[in-house]
Order: C-alpha cells, then sequence, then structure tokens
C-alpha cells in the first residue's frame, strides 16, 4: 500500500517544488498522478490498451508512446522533473603568485523567466576575501552575510586594543570553514568558489553544496562550467606562472564562453582580483 510519509519528509528535506514533489511521488509510488485545477489526485486504475485501427495495414501504424495512462504519466513526471531542475550560473575563478581573480555572469533566473539581468554575484566578506556563489541567490547571499559579519566580528576581536585604524582583513581558511558549517549545517541550495590574499598567501576554494571543499589552482562552478572549465584547461595549462593580468582575462573568457554555451547564463561579466596590496573590480559587457 502506498504510504506518502517518506515522501512529504523527502520533499521537505531537498526543499522540492510543489510540482517536482508530485512527479516524484509518481515515479516512486509506481501510480499515476493527475495534475489540474482542482488540485492533485492519485488514479488508482488504468486506462485500457489503446487499440490498433484494424483497417490500416499493419506496416502504416505507429505504436504509441505509452500503452497505458499511468506510462503517460510517469514519463509526464520524469519531464517535470528534468525539466524545473536549472542551476543557471557561470563562475570561473584562477590564481596566480600575487592574487585571485573570481568572475560571474549576472544573470538570474526563476525557472525559465529572467529575473534580473545585473544580479551580483560575488560577495565581498572582507576586504581581501570575495566568494562567488551559485545555486539560490537568497541561500548565497544569507551565507555570505552571515560568514562576513562572523570574520568582521574576529577582526574587531584581535584589533580591539588597537587605536590606529586598521583595514578589515581576514583569513580565506576562517572564511572556508564559515561557509562549509553553515552548508553542513541545514540543506541549503547553494554553492561557492572563495578566493582571496592572506599572510599565507592567495588561496582558492571550491565549496561544493553539501560542505565539501577542495583548493585548486582554478575551478568552475554553474551549469556552464563545462565550457568555462575547457577554457581554463585551454588557457592557464600553458602558463605556469601566469601574470594576473593573464588570470583576468581568462576568467573572463571561462565565463563568456559559458554564457555562450548555457541559456540559463547571460548579462555582464563581473570580475575581481584580490592582490597583496589592493583588490579591483570590473564589469565587462559580454562578447559574442
Amino acid at each position: 500500500r502506498f504510504c506518502p510519509g517518506p515522501y512529504f519528509a523527502l520533499a521537505s528535506i531537498y526543499r522540492l517544488r510543489a510540482t517536482r514533489f508530485v512527479a516524484l511521488i509518481a515515479l516512486l509510488s509506481h501510480q499515476p498522478a493527475i495534475i489540474g485545477k482542482q488540485g492533485v489526485a492519485s488514479a488508482t486504475t488504468t486506462a485500457p490498451r489503446v487499440q490498433h485501427n484494424l483497417d490500416v495495414p499493419q506496416a502504416h501504424q505507429h505504436p504509441p508512446l505509452a500503452t497505458t495512462r499511468a506510462d503517460n504519466m510517469r514519463a509526464t513526471a520524469l519531464l517535470l522533473l528534468t525539466y524545473t531542475r536549472t542551476h543557471a550560473t557561470t563562475l570561473a575563478a584562477a590564481r596566480c603568485a600575487t592574487g585571485v581573480a573570481l568572475a560571474a555572469d549576472s544573470r538570474a533566473t526563476e525557472g525559465t523567466v529572467i529575473a534580473d539581468s545585473k544580479c551580483d554575484k560575488l560577495h565581498e566578506l572582507a576586504e581581501n576575501i570575495y566568494a562567488a556563489g551559485c545555486g539560490g541567490a537568497a541561500d548565497a547571499d544569507d551565507v555570505a552575510r552571515l560568514v562576513a559579519l562572523e570574520l568582521r566580528t574576529e577582526h574587531l576581536r584581535r584589533t580591539m586594543s588597537s587605536t590606529a585604524p586598521t583595514k578589515n582583513r581576514g583569513r580565506v581558511a576562517a572564511a572556508r570553514s564559515g561557509i562549509v558549517a553553515r552548508l553542513r549545517s541545514a540543506p541549503l541550495g547553494c554553492a561557492f568558489l572563495v578566493g582571496g590574499c592572506s599572510d599565507e598567501g592567495p588561496s582558492l576554494y571550491r565549496v561544493e553544496g553539501d560542505g565539501s571543499a577542495a583548493e585548486s589552482n582554478f575551478a568552475t562552478m554553474g551549469s556552464g562550467q563545462m565550457a568555462a572549465a575547457a577554457v581554463l584547461e585551454a588557457t592557464l595549462r600553458r602558463q605556469p606562472e601566469p601574470s594576473p593580468e593573464n588570470v583576468i582575462e581568462a576568467v573572463r573568457c571561462a565565463v563568456e564562453a559559458g554564457i555562450r554555451g548555457d541559456t540559463g547564463s547571460g548579462g555582464h561579466v563581473d570580475v575581481v582580483f584580490i592582490g597583496e596590496e589592493e583588490t579591483r573590480r570590473y564589469r565587462f559587457a559580454a562578447r559574442p
């Protein structure tokens, strides 16, 4: 007998939308789910198989795609799950001997609708640390705001006895640990590329949505990450010690490649370079 309890728990854990939740029930329960204006219903009986027209020769008959209503609804549910799952972002980052460059597109989508074409996905955690976020915009903004507040509080505690003004500089490892703790404490739908320069030198981390983190010389994220990764591989692999201008141009070209290959990415290309002495921000128009 079908019991919806585990599926409701699964939906609450992964924050599925109503349409995706109905589709998931239809797939897991092997029962057709009917979505209409009156709500959601589950049919317990199936329609009879489609009969072929005997007057038409067998060679000219087209076999039906789904022989029962249950098969048809399960196929529709699978399409709903595939169609509503979008991660429309392209992020790219690379580091050199003197700093780290992060880049992101500026398009925010809600399903298939462009909600904002000037969305800033580069979050300032400290004067020397930035995080590029992908996934849910609200979750990414909230995590970045809380981690920035923690870094600011730690900076004030260190400099409380000093009367001279000091810059708000934090440790990149501390920012990574703060983001990892937030992502592991709740099922949030976001991920980050964290980069910056501290006393240990330039650092770049890729933090996944489940809280796992890895350090690398360059990284990409989002729905356009495959095209962006191809550009970074082709550009930076041949340069063992790239200059700041080279990494800025490389991450810009990587995001532009992601925009060309992904309909969910678009708008401008925002780039930030965090150096040992200063931080520079750019906004480029995406080249065709």
